[in-house]
């Protein structure tokens, strides 16, 4: 089989303004993607979380080598239409796979780091229902692939047109909730204060100063409660989420067991009750080596060198990762995109040819 089929120059970008009339109507864009599937032969597969499978179906049984995302306006929109783009070019060129190729469409869940493939892999609670199970072992893959935009600018920075992510930041959410007192601001002396608010902002200053010190990342982006939330009144109530990062688990446990330990001596010394619950974790994922090859092969039939690198956000395929062998192409701008669709339609035939089962 020939690993360069026949593409459609442009045809992407099509979808991708199409895709994007869509949005933010997921019901809708969901059902669009039914129905452009279903024009290439696909019957979808929708499990108990909601997620989409869009199958075209191999010379062999086995589970299906995917192309996975999930739909928003910026990070899924492009994996959702390239893998669409793959299958629809597979069909054009009249090519049967060594074994079954699926789109898959992961149910995003605002606020919740890739709820739908997280599910999936139950690094996450179970979903229980009629129809298929969202699980990997009632619905396995046998490869994962996804297509991004890169979030940082790691590419620009090396001037390079494609990046082989080889793996992504262990990750954890924690919701801090602090608990003082309201107290007038005229009338109440420092050392009588019990105030939330001051202790969280020494918080926020003091985690970003550990991550920076032990080479991993720290922020607070959401600040979920501040009361009573007045000029000249001390804060009773705050809450808010820290987000940190780090290459392995056992560095980000260490950054975590210090940003924590710093948080309840600053809630001593400013004298606020302090609670901290876990949002979320993600592990840290080690993409499989094959794929990672086949997508550095592919990389140079179109151009001279990618740029091998780990993903510090977290991606569908760095759940996946923990169930079946995945791996990621990155583009610096969505100007890129059919370069990068054209490296992962390779990779993925690549991929295809090599499997054994």
């Amino acid at each position: 089989m020939s690993l360069r089929l026949a593409v459609k120059q442009g045809r992407l970008q099509h979808t991708l303004d199409e895709l994007a009339k869509k949005l933010p109507d997921i019901p809708g864009a969901r059902r669009w993607l039914v129905r452009e599937t279903q024009k290439l032969g696909c019957n979808p597969v929708v499990d108990t979380m909601g997620n989409q499978f869009f199958i075209i179906p191999g010379r062999n049984k086995g589970p299906p080598t995917a192309i996975g995302s999930h739909m928003d306006k910026t990070r899924g929109a492009l994996g959702i239409a390239a893998g669409l783009e793959v299958l629809r070019t597979l069909k054009e060129n009249n090519v049967v796979p060594k074994y079954p190729i699926a789109l898959v469409n992961w149910v995003r869940v605002p606020g919740v780091v890739c709820m739908g493939s997280a599910v999936w892999a139950e690094l996450d609670m179970p979903i229980s229902g009629e129809g298929v199970q969202c699980s990997f072992q009632d619905n396995p893959l046998g490869a994962h692939f996804e297509l991004e935009v890169e979030r940082g600018s790691q590419l620009r920075t090396n001037n390079r047109q494609i990046g082989v992510v080889v793996g992504g930041h262990a990750i954890t959410w924690k919701r801090v909730r602090l608990t003082g007192r309201a107290q007038h601001t005229g009338t109440t002396a420092k050392h009588l204060r019990s105030d939330a608010l001051l202790a969280a902002a020494k918080m926020i200053s003091g985690g970003s100063e550990i991550a920076k010190k032990q080479g991993g990342l720290f922020s607070v982006g959401q600040m979920l409660k501040v009361e009573p939330n007045l000029v000249n009144v001390t804060a009773n109530v705050v809450e808010f989420v820290y987000d940190a990062r780090h290459g392995s688990e056992a560095d980000l446990k260490g950054l975590v067991s210090s940003v924590n330990s710093m948080c309840h001596l600053m809630a001593s010394t400013e004298n606020v009750g302090i609670e901290i619950t876990t949002v979320t974790n993600l592990p840290a994922s080690k993409f499989d080596s094959e794929c990672i090859e086949c997508i550095e092969e592919a990389t140079k039939e179109f151009v001279m060198l990618g740029h091998r690198m780990i993903s510090g956000s977290g991606h569908d395929s760095c759940v996946t990762s923990n169930r079946c062998p995945s791996a990621m192409v990155f583009v610096p701008d969505i100007a890129d995109a059919d370069l990068g669709f054209k490296v992962l339609l390779s990779s993925v035939l690549k991929y295809d040819q090599r499997r054994q089962h």
